[in-house]
């Protein structure tokens, strides 16, 4: 990507296809440690294509897997790199890909007990602090029962919290959604940028399988 400002619109080059589309604030692409990636600080970008296609069926119990290359200077609690379903419950609706400290919902916001944190044990969070500043490789599986977290390939953190079911549509029932980059979607409407993402994303790749470690 060459370096510029206020970032409409970027192809997706998934299966899926489509384009990922600036709905929220402003969207760069400038350096971060000398590699250049999408800049986000409050704004979000969210796909063409949506969760509950035959395409992408992403919503329920599907299986999946969602890696990153990120890069952040400060990382809080949980900010969303790529996120589906959407937040207000009940539990295991969403599902918000995270680089965060929180030792809970930092690495995955699912909604309620099924949240993942990459810290093990829980209070013990110097592996996602290490991250801060430094071209990072993130990664989570989960298949059908069970979460996996990984930091630069290494196995970090499990949690065998049974069943998701990932919601496909707004609190309407009728909207659906599609996927974010930068934020996560909340009950009402997918411009909103809750948990956003405060650093540079240079990579993301979503798959419909749980990859093995």
């Amino acid at each position: 990507l060459t370096a510029q400002t206020g970032i409409a619109s970027i192809g997706n080059t998934g299966t899926a296809g489509g384009t990922f589309d600036t709905v929220a604030g402003s969207v760069d692409v400038a350096p971060a440690g000398g590699i250049n990636g999408l800049v986000f600080d409050g704004s979000k970008m969210n796909s063409s294509f949506l969760t509950n296609s035959l395409a992408t069926p992403m919503t329920g119990n599907q299986v999946h897997s969602a890696q990153a290359w990120v890069f952040n200077p400060g990382i809080g609690n949980e900010e969303a790199i790529v996120a589906w379903g959407r937040r207000g419950g009940g539990n295991g609706s969403n599902v918000g890909f995270h680089q965060g400290t929180h030792g809970t919902f930092g690495a995955v916001g699912h909604w309620g007990g099924p949240d993942v944190t990459y810290n093990n044990p829980e209070a013990d969070a110097t592996a996602i602090n290490a991250t801060a500043s430094l071209w990072t490789h993130l990664a989570y599986t989960f298949d059908g029962n069970e979460s996996r977290v990984f930091i630069d390939g290494v196995f970090v953190n499990a949690d065998a919290h049974g069943a998701l079911n990932t919601h496909e549509f707004l609190g309407d029932g009728t909207t659906p959604l599609p996927f974010a980059l930068g934020a996560e979607h909340n009950g009402g409407d997918i411009t909103g940028t809750p948990i956003a993402f405060s650093g540079t994303i240079g990579r993301v790749r979503v798959d419909d399988t749980a990859l093995s470690d």
